[in-house]
C-alpha cells in the first residue's frame, strides 16, 4: 500500500514540474514577445562577433637529447624562435585574442547600460496579455542573465615542459616555464623592431650606395668634358704653332706689336685645364668637399 502511494506521489510530482514547466516556458515566450528589453538584448548581441574558435593555453614539449643540452636551454629563447618562425600565425592569433578582449569589454558595457526592466505602469497598458506583471518582470530578470553572450578567449599563455630521458630510461630530467599573453606579445614586439631596424638599415646602405653610384657617374660625365676640352686645346694649339711658322718672316706694324702683346698676356693666364686640375688637386687634398667642386668644375665648363 505504501509502494502504491509513493509511486503515485511521484507520478503526482513529475506531473505538476512538468506544469510548472510549460508555465514557464509560456510565460517566457510571452515575455519575448511583450517585452522591449528583450528585443534591445538580440540587438545587442547581434552588434558583437567574437572568435570563439581559438585556445587559452598552447603546450611545447622540447625532447632533449643530452643532461647539458637541457641544462643550457634557454625557454625564453626557445618561446621567441617558435614565435619568430611561425610570426605570421602567432600575428594573426595574437591580433584574434586582443580583438576578443577589445569588443568583450565594449559588449559588456553595452550589455550593462541596457537593463532597464518594465515598470508597472507600462505593463498594465499592454492589451491581451495573459500573465501577471509579477511573472513577466520575473521572466524578464531571468532572460536578461541567460541572454547574456559568453566571454569569449581574451588571453592565451604559453606552456613549455622541456625533457631529457638518459638512455637506460633511469634517469629523467624536466625544465618548465610558463608565459603570460603580455609577455608572449613582448617577444612578438621585439621581433618586430628588429626586423624593421634590419629594414631601414638595408634601404640606408642602398640609398648610400645609390648616391655614390651617382657621383661615380657625374665624375665619369666631367672627366668626358674634361677630355673633350684637352683635346680643343691641343686643336688649339696645333693650328697656333701652325699660325706662327707660317707667319715667321712677318714685320709687325705697331698695331701688331700691339696685338702680339695682348696675346702673350693673355697666354700668361691660366687655361681652363690648367684651372681644372688645380680644383682636382684641391678636392684629392679635401680643401674643398665633392659639392664644391662640382659647382665650380660646373661654372669652368
Amino acid at each position: 500500500m505504501e509502494g502504491i502511494i509513493c509511486m503515485i506521489g511521484m507520478i503526482l510530482f513529475v506531473v505538476i514540474l512538468v506544469i510548472t514547466l510549460i508555465i514557464n516556458k509560456e510565460h517566457v515566450e510571452t515575455t519575448k514577445e511583450y517585452s522591449t528589453l528583450y528585443k534591445i538584448i538580440v540587438t545587442t548581441n547581434d552588434k558583437y562577433k567574437f572568435n570563439d574558435r581559438l585556445n587559452d593555453k598552447l603546450k611545447f614539449n622540447p625532447i632533449l637529447k643530452s643532461k647539458r643540452s637541457l641544462d643550457n636551454l634557454d625557454l625564453s629563447q626557445y618561446i621567441a624562435n617558435e614565435i619568430k618562425n611561425n610570426k605570421s600565425y602567432y600575428q594573426k592569433l595574437f591580433n584574434s585574442i586582443d580583438s576578443n578582449r577589445t569588443d568583450y569589454n565594449k559588449y559588456i558595457i553595452d550589455y550593462k547600460s541596457i537593463e532597464k526592466y518594465m515598470i508597472e505602469e507600462e505593463f498594465l497598458k499592454i492589451n491581451g496579455i495573459k500573465i501577471k506583471y509579477k511573472a513577466f518582470n520575473n521572466c524578464e530578470r531571468k532572460i536578461y542573465k541567460s541572454s547574456k553572450l559568453k566571454q569569449p578567449i581574451t588571453s592565451l599563455a604559453f606552456i613549455c615542459h622541456a625533457t631529457y630521458t638518459s638512455p637506460s630510461g633511469r634517469n629523467y630530467y624536466w625544465k618548465d616555464a610558463n608565459f603570460s599573453f603580455n609577455e608572449l606579445k613582448y617577444f612578438l614586439k621585439q621581433i618586430n623592431n628588429l626586423e624593421e631596424y634590419s629594414l631601414r638599415e638595408q634601404k640606408e646602405k642602398e640609398k648610400l650606395a645609390e648616391e655614390r653610384r651617382s657621383k661615380e657617374r657625374k665624375l665619369r660625365e666631367l672627366d668626358k668634358i674634361e677630355s673633350q676640352l684637352i683635346n680643343k686645346e691641343n686643336q688649339l694649339a696645333e693650328k697656333e704653332s701652325e699660325f706662327k711658322k707660317a707667319t715667321k718672316g712677318h714685320i709687325y706694324s705697331a698695331e701688331a706689336k700691339i696685338e702680339e702683346n695682348n696675346k702673350v698676356e693673355i697666354d700668361d693666364k691660366e687655361t681652363p685645364y690648367q684651372k681644372l686640375k688645380k680644383l682636382k688637386l684641391m678636392l684629392d687634398n679635401g680643401e674643398i668637399i665633392f659639392e664644391e667642386y662640382t659647382k665650380k668644375r660646373n661654372e669652368l665648363l
